[in-house]
């Protein structure tokens, strides 16, 4: 066995004995303090990625698509496309050519292509209710079409409740739920 000497000291199979492997050593020691603070760092802004995204709602990312092209599966598997004209958290409107669709978000099964989300929008804005659209379909007299879990039914929308709305048909007056209407067309 070989005996490391240091003056008259016998370090013995210590190789970090002389000056020079000190340096080494706390030159490898502080690399791999540096490595793992960088490892911590990684996953800390991971973690911060994964929480975010968490707080990110689907009507979030439609309203980051408003003035772009939308294409919206219907829970019925129908589809739906335009450019999106207005969205909040409850509805988005879409445009193409003349046609106008009032899709509940509820109401979708998925849609595409959606990219990053838009700002949180606060104040009457993010208390615009399905009511306050299908009130203003009411107010304007027009034939629309209501596509619903049950069927599609054209005529005009009467009165609208706290959960539901009437719709004068042809044939008879119905009243829908909110919670069945799955796109309102026009």
């Amino acid at each position: 066995m070989l005996s490391r000497k240091i003056g008259n000291v016998d370090n013995g199979p210590f190789p970090y004995s002389c000056p020079m492997r000190w340096d080494e050593l706390f030159t490898e020691l502080e690399a791999e303090y540096n490595a793992a603070l960088r490892e911590e760092a990684e996953a800390e802004l991971a973690d911060m990625v994964h929480a975010e995204a968490a707080t990110i709602r689907f009507a979030d990312r439609v309203r980051g698509r408003v003035g772009q092209r939308l294409t919206v599966r219907l829970r019925n598997g129908e589809t739906r496309q335009g450019y999106v004209k207005e969205a909040n958290n409850v509805w988005s409107m879409l445009h193409e050519d003349h046609r106008r669709y009032l899709i509940p978000h509820r109401g979708v099964a998925y849609a595409w292509p959606l990219g990053g989300a838009a700002a949180g929008i606060d104040g009457i804005a993010a208390r615009l209710t399905l009511g306050y659209a299908l009130r203003a379909l009411a107010g304007a007299a027009i034939e629309i079409r209501l596509v619903t879990e049950g069927g599609e039914h054209r005529g005009q929308i009467g009165k609208v409740g706290a959960d539901f709305c009437d719709l004068h048909t042809p044939a008879a007056l119905l009243t829908v739920p909110w919670a069945a209407i799955l796109s309102v067309e026009a």
